[in-house]
């Protein structure tokens, strides 16, 4: 299957934007957020929602830090995301996928799936926290 054929995780802009839209990272009314997405959710292909301003992919983010060190890497030219090559990413994102609501908090499953198919960790994560939405 071709990346553009994958299923992924999509909120209406209209509903996601209901309160008004916003740029950057979002920090107040978080639940509100969470729940509205939780409630609004569909899986979209995701070639058609690359370019479709009426929907919000909704894609978790992990920001690793131990101590004063965060977790950082960077796109290599094979990588599958061409348009990101040669840039370095803090933390490691994902878009959450129908295997992915199986079972528990959908957002958590799918981030956690990411992180797992990415990165070879063998601590244990002991704080997680949710930082904000960004836009």
């Amino acid at each position: 299957m071709s990346k553009d054929d994958e299923l992924v995780l999509c909120v209406p802009s209209e509903i996601i934007f209901q309160k008004g839209s916003w740029q950057g990272l979002k920090r107040d009314d978080l639940d509100y957020y969470i729940d509205l997405i939780k409630n609004n959710y569909q899986f979209r292909r995701r070639g058609d929602m690359e370019n479709d301003p009426s929907f919000q992919q909704i894609i978790p983010h992990i920001v690793f830090s131990h101590g004063d060190k965060f977790f950082v890497y960077k796109y290599l030219p094979r990588a599958g995301e061409q348009r990101l090559v040669d840039t370095y990413q803090l933390g490691l994102g994902g878009h959450v996928n129908p295997i992915d609501d199986s079972s528990g908090d959908i957002l958590q499953v799918g981030m956690m799936r990411e992180w797992e198919e990415e990165v070879n960790y063998k601590g244990n994560l002991l704080e997680k926290k949710l930082v904000g939405l960004l836009n």
